[in-house]
């Protein structure tokens, strides 16, 4: 037999391998799943798991707790107008009722009562002090979940170190310096977020926390920062828009939003920055509950 291959031309050999190595790449695939022992539905349904890995509540928790310390301070928040209303909406019916009931009741130390409470509530500082103790308190049940799924011991430090310096700068009751500490923070559950098979929403979380970079250094005529902010914003968005399936709109409506950010960030318009950066937010917020609604 050897000597029956050795009499065709030498490069035969070589066409041989070829072919061989053409037949196990185009069937490697099902050969693996057959020594594996999966059958091609076993395969899809792990492929289906992989895809439908859900967020924990402890991370979205404290996602959502950090924007009521944006939205309460008055900061750019990626919150959707429509739910900041509803939930402005609901707060004043509550107070609607306590105000009846007081009322009803009338003694004039209860009314007295009343007003005082009502003055503690209306305090941003007094909310978004009891917001950060839930931060920590949301923290604190996280960490060992975030642990077990293979979070660094920096990304662990470094999120404590942010959440820390949030509370001091709280209890300094300094817009600025507030705010620029809670989008520090942020940038931390972005990279939790990006510890799960979760596709876009990781990216579209950097992009917040650029934006944010943006308008908060140019609030305190930073333009140093302003700069490198925006210039990492415009990397993320390179990106991250190559991850957008079926979101054509969306991703046309953010992508030119950015470039007029680009256009006053030249100027120097401190004003046009915060209007420009707060319009990228709600449009990043309008791609995540459309890629919500499209993942259903």
């Amino acid at each position: 037999m050897g000597n029956l291959f050795s009499r065709f031309h030498p490069q035969f050999k070589y066409l041989v391998a070829i072919l061989l190595s053409l037949v196990i790449i185009l069937s490697g695939c099902s050969l693996v799943d057959k020594m594996l022992g999966n059958s091609p539905e076993q395969t899809e349904q792990a492929k289906q798991e992989e895809k439908a890995e859900k967020v924990p509540k402890q991370l979205e928790e404290l996602d959502l707790t950090l924007e009521k310390v944006f939205k309460n301070l008055g900061g750019p928040t990626a919150v959707a107008s429509q739910e900041q209303q509803q939930g402005n909406s609901k707060n004043q019916s509550t107070q609607n009722q306590k105000q009846q009931q007081a009322d009803n009741n009338s003694p004039q130390s209860q009314n007295g009562r009343q007003t005082e409470q009502n003055a503690q509530s209306s305090d941003p500082w007094q909310q978004a002090a009891s917001d950060i103790e839930s931060l920590h308190s949301a923290w604190n049940d996280y960490m060992p979940e975030i642990t077990q799924k293979g979070a660094s011991k920096e990304l662990l430090d470094k999120f404590s170190d942010a959440l820390n310096n949030l509370t001091k700068a709280v209890e300094t009751k300094d817009k600025n310096k507030t705010m620029l500490a809670a989008n520090n923070l942020y940038a931390g559950i972005a990279e939790m977020y990006a510890l799960y098979k979760i596709k876009t929403v990781p990216g579209l979380k950097l992009l917040i926390y650029h934006t944010r970079n943006v308008i908060l250094n140019s609030a305190i005529e930073n333009w140093s920062d302003t700069n490198t902010a925006r210039d990492d914003l415009k990397a993320a968005w390179s990106l991250v828009r190559t991850t957008l399936e079926g979101q054509k709109d969306g991703e046309v409506k953010l992508d030119l939003s950015i470039n007029e950010l680009d256009k006053v960030i030249k100027e120097k318009n401190i004003d046009l920055i915060e209007i420009k950066g707060k319009l990228i937010l709600a449009n990043i917020e309008s791609l995540q509950k459309s890629l919500k609604e499209a993942s259903k």
